[in-house]
C-alpha cells in the first residue's frame, strides 16, 4: 500500500507508524524523495526504514531532512571525534533501567525538547527490545470538549526529578544529563508547528504540577491524562526493531516507551533534531 513515487510505505496502523521499503537511506535522495518521506513523516509521526546499511555520517544527513541535527544533551557520544552529533544507546537488558522505560517525549525537562529523533540498531538482541509509540493527536482528541477547553491554556511543571536517579543508574548517560534543571513550563496541551494539530503534551516521566492548581487536583487530572495514553491501544502501535532497522519519529506528536525483558545486547546510534519551544 502507498501513495508515493519514490518507495512503498505499509502503515502500522490507521492512527501511526508506517514502514517504508524500496529506497536506500544511505544514499543522496533525489528532491522528490525527500518531500515525500517528510509527508509521510507528518501523516504518520513514525517511519520505519528495515534492511539499512547506513554510517553514522548518513545518519546525520538523514537528521538534517527534518531540521538541524543537535549535539547529544544527555547520552553519551557514539564517537566524540568523528561524530559529535551521534550518541549511543548500548544495553543487554540486564541493567536495573532500561533507557526510556517509561511513557514520554524526550527532553520535556528543557526549554526546547527535539523535534525528531533518528534512531539506527546497529545490534539487535533477537528477541524483544521493542518500542510502543502513543499517537498524542489521538489523546487530545479523545478528551471530551468540556476538557479539552479547561486544559486549553494552561502549563505544566516539566524536571527530570523522576528519572535522574535512574539516569545515574545507567551508563547510556552522561554526566551532563544527571544534573536536574530548573523546572520548565509547557503548554499541556500544544499545537504542532507542522500540522497545526493540537495534540496532549504531559507525560509522568517529566510532567510533575499543571500550573495554577493545587498539588491534588493536578495529580488526579495528569493521573488520568497518563492512563489515557497507557491504556489506549487504539492509539498505539509497537516497532519491532531488527539489526539495520532505521527509524525517524516525531517528539512532539509522540510518546514512546522502550519495552523491557530482553536478553542480548542492543546497540543504537541515536541522531535528535533541534526543536522550539512548545506553544498552545
Amino acid at each position: 500500500m502507498s501513495d508515493y513515487q519514490s518507495f512503498t510505505l505499509e502503515p502500522f496502523t490507521r492512527v501511526v507508524g508506517a514502514r517504508i521499503t524500496g529506497i536506500d537511506m544511505s544514499k543522496p535522495l533525489s528532491d522528490k524523495a525527500k518531500e515525500e518521506i517528510f509527508d509521510a513523516y507528518a501523516k504518520y509521526s513514525v517511519l520505519s526504514f528495515p534492511g539499512q546499511d547506513i554510517s553514522p555520517g548518513a545518519q546525520v544527513e538523514v537528521a538534517r531532512m527534518f531540521g538541524t541535527p543537535d549535539a547529544p544533551r544527555k547520552f553519551r557520544l557514539y564517537d566524540e571525534k568523528n561524530h559529535p552529533l551521534v550518541g549511543l544507546i548500548e544495553q543487554d537488558g540486564s541493567e536495573d533501567f532500561i533507557v526510556g522505560e517509561a511513557w514520554h517525549s524526550d527532553n520535556m525537562d528543557y526549554e526546547n525538547p527535539y523535534a525528531s529523533l533518528v534512531m539506527y540498531q546497529e545490534v539487535s538482541p533477537g528477541v524483544g527490545g521493542d518500542t510502543l509509540f502513543s499517537c498524542m493527536y489521538s489523546a487530545y482528541n479523545a478528551l471530551s470538549k468540556p476538557m479539552q477547553e479547561f486544559l486549553e491554556g494552561k502549563t505544566a511543571l516539566n524536571d527530570n526529578t523522576r528519572t535522574s536517579y535512574s539516569a545515574k543508574l545507567n551508563k547510556n548517560y552522561t554526566d551532563k544529563g544527571k544534573e536536574t534543571p530548573d523546572a520548565v513550563e509547557h503548554p499541556v496541551i500544544r499545537t504542532h508547528p507542522v500540522t497545526g494539530k493540537k495534540l496532549l503534551y504531559v507525560n509522568p516521566a517529566f510532567t510533575t504540577q499543571i500550573v495554577g492548581l493545587s498539588l491534588g487536583e493536578s495529580d488526579a487530572i495528569l493521573n488520568y491524562l497518563f492512563n489515557l495514553v497507557a491504556t489506549r491501544p487504539d492509539f498505539q502501535c509497537r516497532h519491532i526493531w531488527d539489526a539495520g532497522t532505521l527509524v525517524v519519529w516525531d517528539n512532539r506528536s509522540l510518546q514512546h516507551y522502550a519495552v523491557p525483558g530482553y536478553k542480548g545486547l542492543r546497540r543504537m546510534r541515536r541522531v535528535e533534531v533541534r526543536g522550539d519551544r512548545p506553544y498552545y
